[in-house]
């Protein structure tokens, strides 16, 4: 790669003749992008990758060291020591820079003969540390954490205490989270109070031990996502938002309990698992609605349909998708029996309950 002069330019390119046609060699465009355009390419790399950015050539030596999104992964490392060690030299390396972290991503794994719970913590902290010492207080606006592994999934409640002390919850507005359990943070509190600013919101794998509405306590939250979530702690679980637009629940497993939703604002529902546990839905502005049913016994199943779309006698477009592979106990089982039409689900309520329905799809769907 060519070298920038003093004043950020490349050098002019050589051109050679071959035959009838002028061909440029030794012309380098990325290093001619203004140091924004390269912060922003540099920020989709993982941090062993990013450092090694720094021996490409003088410009490109502290280059890494202004990107303002640190993304940590463990899968570039064969064990937890090495990992542990590219971290506080990365972190070391970094510090006393005036360029602000506005994107943290963090991802571990366990290892043999190794607390992998107690290192998660501490490693994490010293990046929560560094991002809050480095430029203006309340810069993080992007969270996410993944430890992948179940026998030593992370309390929420932990990791939450560190983003808290470092007073990060006060600016974050994107968190996901992967195999995390979420618990109580106090007397009354749910996991996520005081993330006053949050508005994305991505739970992947999670165990919810928590009050019946995990969720009251985000006041700006627009988009919620959750992945094969569990409720452990209660039969029900209430979605509840005043802003909430957006809202996904994708749980293929089969899990006990109901899922409840009161939603003023939310436009666009998606669900994905058996249509049994969904509950009371307060949806009086919902314009889009998709169910992709996983059948657990198909004469319950469609009573469950029927009696689910008064529901959503605001929407506009309601697709529904029913899986006819499904997996049990391991195995993969074809469903031989006719599923319903759109027609027959119509025809099971007395009067039509949609005011605005513009589209009505109903799906098979013969893989997962």
């Amino acid at each position: 790669m060519a070298e920038g002069n003093s004043k950020g330019l490349t050098k002019a390119p050589k051109i050679t003749n071959r035959g009838d046609d002028d061909v440029v060699v030794g012309f380098d465009r990325l290093s001619d992008l203004p140091d924004s355009i390269l912060h922003h390419i540099l920020s989709f790399l993982d941090t062993k990758s990013l450092f090694q950015t720094g021996f490409l050539s003088r410009r490109w030596g502290c280059m890494w060291k202004e990107v303002p999104a640190l993304y940590f992964s463990c899968n570039y490392f064969r064990s937890m020591s090495s990992f542990e060690q590219h971290v506080l030299k990365f972190l070391s390396l970094r510090s006393n820079n005036s360029a602000a972290v506005s994107s943290v991503t963090f991802k571990a794994w366990s290892w043999k003969g190794k607390d992998s719970k107690s290192c998660f913590l501490d490693l994490f902290d010293r990046v929560m540390k560094h991002a809050a010492s480095q430029g203006p207080r309340r810069s993080l606006h992007h969270l996410s954490i993944c430890l992948s592994t179940l026998d030593c999934r992370p309390d929420f409640v932990d990791s939450a205490a560190s983003i808290k002390a470092h007073h990060h919850h006060e600016s974050l507005k994107t968190l996901n989270l992967k195999l995390c359990t979420l618990t109580f943070g106090g007397t009354g509190a749910t996991p996520f109070s005081g993330f006053n600013l949050l508005t994305n919101l991505e739970l992947k794998g999670c165990h919810l031990y928590h009050p019946v509405e995990p969720f009251v306590d985000l006041p700006c939250l627009k988009h919620l996502k959750l992945v094969d979530c569990n409720p452990w702690s209660s039969s029900l679980l209430k979605v509840s938002g005043s802003e909430l637009l957006d809202l996904q629940i994708q749980n293929p497993v089969e899990r006990s309990g109901k899922v409840e939703v009161f939603a003023p604002k939310l436009k666009s529902f998606c669900f994905w698992g058996c249509v049994e546990q969904l509950g009371q839905l307060n949806l009086p502005s919902l314009d889009q609605a998709s169910i992709r049913v996983r059948i657990k016994q198909m004469e319950a199943t469609n009573r469950a349909c029927v009696k689910l779309l008064p529901q959503l006698h605001n929407v506009e477009s309601l697709n529904f998708r029913f899986d006819k592979v499904t997996k049990n106990q391991g195995r993969w089982e074809q469903h031989e029996f006719p599923l319903i039409s759109s027609t027959e689900l119509l025809a099971g309520l007395e009067v039509s309950p949609f005011t605005r329905l513009k589209s009505l799809k109903v799906h098979e769907i013969d893989f997962w």
